[in-house]
C-alpha cells in the first residue's frame, strides 16, 4: 500500500517505523536526492511577517530551528520551549545570536552538515523529555555544525500538540503541528537518507 505523505508526486510505502528504528546500528543518516525531493513537499504551512508573528504568540509548546526564526521569536516576546541553533545563517557566522539568558540551560550537541547523527538524536530527545515531561525549564541546543535537518527530529520526538517552526531563507518560516500524521512524514523523511555506519 502506498500514501502520498507530502504534497506533489512523491508517494512512498506506508509503514511503521521509530526513531529507535532508523538509527539502530547506525552512526548517521546522511541526506539524499530522494530526501530532498520530499523536503518541496513541506510539512507544514509556510508563514511570513504577520502571519508568522501570530503564530508565536499562540499558547502552547513551541520548538524553533534556526537562528533566524529562534530570534525573531525573542523579539516578538516569546522564547521558545526548546530552541535549536547552529550560529549560522546561510552557513556564515550569525552575530548576534539568540540571548542565551533567555533560556534556563544551553546544552552542545555536534551534528555533522548533511545529515542527522545518532548521538544528536539522543540528546534532542533527552532534552525535549526534560522540558515537556520533567518540566525542567527552557533550553537553548546550541549545535556544533549544522542543525537545518534536526526538524525532522523534532517533529517526530516531541509530543503531540507541539509546533515546531524552521525557517526557510527568503520564503519565511514553516510551522508544524505535531500530529500522528506530521509525525509519520518526519520519520519517513528521516528513512529516505542514506545510512552510514561509524567508520563509513
Amino acid at each position: 500500500m502506498t500514501v502520498e505523505v507530502f504534497s506533489g508526486d512523491v508517494v512512498m510505502e506506508e509503514k511503521m517505523v521509530s526513531l529507535e528504528d532508523l538509527f539502530r546500528g547506525f552512526e548517521s543518516r546522511v541526506v539524499t536526492e530522494r530526501l530532498r525531493i520530499i523536503l518541496k513537499g513541506r510539512i507544514g504551512p509556510v508563514v511570513s511577517g504577520d502571519a508568522f508573528f501570530e503564530e508565536v504568540k499562540k499558547p502552547g509548546s513551541l520548538i524553533t530551528v534556526g537562528d533566524v526564526v529562534t530570534c525573531d521569536c525573542v523579539e516578538a516576546g516569546r522564547v521558545p520551549d526548546i530552541a535549536i541553533v547552529d550560529l549560522k545563517t546561510r552557513r556564515k557566522e550569525s552575530r548576534p545570536g539568540p540571548p542565551r539568558e533567555r533560556w534556563d540551560t544551553v546544552t552542545s550537541i555536534t551534528n555533522p552538515p548533511g545529515c542527522i547523527s545518532s548521538r544528536a538524536v539522543e540528546e534532542i530527545k533527552k532534552v525535549i523529555d526534560n522540558v515537556f515531561n520533567k518540566k525542567k525549564g527552557k533550553t537553548l541546543i546550541v549545535v556544533d555544525g549544522e542543525e537545518d535537518l534536526l526538524s525532522l527530529v523534532a517533529i517526530a520526538a516531541a509530543p503531540d500538540g507541539t509546533r515546531v517552526i524552521y525557517g526557510l531563507p527568503d520564503v519565511g518560516a514553516t510551522v508544524v503541528e505535531v500530529t500522528p500524521p506530521t509525525r509519520k512524514k518526519a520519520l519517513l523523511a528521516i528513512e529516505s537518507m542514506e545510512e552510514e555506519r561509524d567508520g563509513d
